[in-house]
């Protein structure tokens, strides 16, 4: 019996949890690539081709394992996005398509890459990080 697919981390490491509850030291982060907005066209793009790609594989009923070997390319390099898209959540998939539109934007050069990166990090704290005591 399976646990499920086997997807990489970031760092393409094992993720493992020591005992005493701290998070596992995290890999040297690389610099960020400037996103010039014909990059951000053409990421659009390979984004919504392998959005189509994944859907219609889910639409005809291959496991997440399944799909993730035959769009692995895509999953390795957009890992939150292909976790996203295999969650099936409403929430994650209208973040994917806000992500998209913003990406869109830069690609008319309406956005910088520091000004998306600002819209989608607010968005992605205000959607996915826990409210307590009322707000932040």
């Amino acid at each position: 019996m399976s646990d499920g697919p086997r997807l990489p981390s970031i760092t393409g490491k094992p993720i493992v949890v020591s005992g005493s509850g701290a998070p596992p030291p995290r890999a040297p982060e690389r610099p960020v690539v400037p996103i010039t907005p014909m990059l951000a066209a053409r990421r659009a793009e390979y984004v919504r081709e392998n959005i189509a790609t994944v859907r219609q594989l889910q639409a005809d009923g291959y496991s997440d394992a399944a799909i993730y070997d035959r769009v692995r390319t895509f999953a390795d390099g957009f890992p939150y996005i292909f976790k996203f898209l295999i969650s099936k959540d409403p929430e994650n998939a209208a973040h994917i398509a806000r992500s998209l539109e913003v990406l869109d934007r830069m690609a008319t050069a309406e956005l910088s890459q520091h000004e998306a990166s600002v819209i989608i990090g607010r968005e992605s704290l205000d959607t996915y990080k826990p409210q307590t005591n009322g707000g932040r």
